[in-house]
């Protein structure tokens, strides 16, 4: 018999930590705005946490992170099992703190607050949930859709960069998530190169978009030096930029810079974008109009569309007034998908987000048309 909560929704059986419908730790009321945290600096301003220099005057308190690791009540957990996490410890660690640095610089209060040696593996505990679990859980919703069980091997891409892409060797498909930041950003490149050249399905969400337009833009439409302004200020060829014009909901334009506030410089909730028939994502989502959520400071640079469109690369989505590009594709490979939304933030196990859908199609009939001396060994299991 299954077991369900209060509100008659079946419980969930992941490994998380699961709070009841009262957190203590929110802070009670409507936080006074600016208001700052005595313990980490951390900035609650706008109706959000973030990062910033202390205004003079604000009120001082306790963050619920940061109360969270004075108590040691973590809210989440991750568990890692499998000899590759004691073969490969320092990549391992590596990864873990790259996802704690990209989470905790958008959302204060991300943290992981211990990782413990445990008889049951590496136990890291948490503040908060994050994304790269809604990324795996977006992988294996698609697994299910398909009827199979997705082995996900997590790849450190500095190694990528080091050691090249014989490290991919097996893969059915590739996957480059979002993130920010220049660490590894070329081992990526060249994981999109590969899978472009190779046939490989790729599937990439928004910076995973974005590196596979630099990667596109260096080596086919041939800018060298193409890159985004995040990493390369002065790049020659800047195919993807800072988000530097708004236009607000009374319909007035704003002007943004690098040097305006982090959040202001950011898109986020959701945009509508319109398909062209006959895509890919068209043939995936069922429909020409679809809309998802959306979480990015850099885009696709419209100064250099018609570039691309004069190669094979399409731009098979883009927002109805045809200025903010939502997804590419090629269209002489199997599946080479990118989009700058978050589609796995929809992702559910009985209604999977179908780019994750089709991607995990594409990866079976690869690995069903190309069978080789069996699975890639699983860098180690998530519970």
């Amino acid at each position: 018999m299954n077991k369900h909560t209060e509100g008659g929704h079946a419980a969930r059986r992941d490994r998380f930590v699961q709070e009841g419908q009262h957190d203590t730790y929110k802070l009670p009321g409507k936080l006074k705005e600016p208001t700052v945290c005595k313990t980490c600096g951390a900035l609650f301003h706008k109706g959000r946490w973030t990062w910033g220099t202390k205004p003079t005057g604000a009120d001082e308190i306790v963050c619920p992170a940061c109360l969270r690791i004075e108590d040691n009540n973590p809210k989440g957990f991750v568990t890692l099992k499998g000899a590759y996490k004691d073969q490969h410890r320092d990549q391992v660690m590596g990864l873990i703190h790259n996802a704690e640095a990209q989470e905790k610089k958008e959302y204060p209060l991300a943290r992981i607050m211990t990782i413990e040696n445990r008889a049951e593996g590496l136990v890291v505990l948490t503040t908060d949930t994050h994304l790269p679990r809604r990324i795996g859980e977006a992988l294996k919703h698609g697994g299910l859709q398909q009827s199979i069980e997705v082995d996900l091997r997590w790849i450190e891409c500095e190694r990528v960069e080091s050691e090249g892409t014989d490290l991919l060797a097996g893969v059915d498909a590739i996957l480059v998530p979002g993130g920010f930041g220049k660490r590894g950003v070329e081992g990526k490149i060249k994981a999109i190169r590969y899978a472009r050249e190779h046939r490989i399905p790729y599937l990439g969400i928004c910076l995973g978009m974005q590196l596979a337009v630099i990667e596109y833009a260096r080596n086919v439409v041939g800018l060298l030096g193409a890159n985004s302004t995040e990493f390369d200020p002065d790049t020659p060829h800047p195919v993807v930029a800072l988000i530097t014009e708004w236009q607000n909901r009374d319909g007035s334009i704003e002007k943004r810079s690098e040097n305006s506030n982090m959040g202001g410089t950011m898109r986020l909730g959701a945009y509508v974008a319109e398909l062209e028939p006959g895509s890919k994502v068209a043939e995936a989502y069922g429909r020409t109009v679809v809309s998802e959520r959306h979480r990015h400071r850099y885009e696709f640079n419209p100064r250099y569309r018609s570039q691309f469109e004069a190669s094979d690369l399409w731009l098979s989505g883009t927002s109805p007034d045809h200025r903010l590009v939502e997804f590419i594709e090629l269209r002489r490979h199997p599946f080479w998908v990118a989009t700058q939304a978050h589609p796995e933030f929809k992702s559910r196990p009985t209604k999977p987000a179908p780019l994750f859908r089709d991607f995990i199609g594409a990866a079976l009939q690869r690995a069903e048309e190309e069978p080789d001396d069996g699975p890639p060994p699983r860098p180690f299991d998530l519970d």
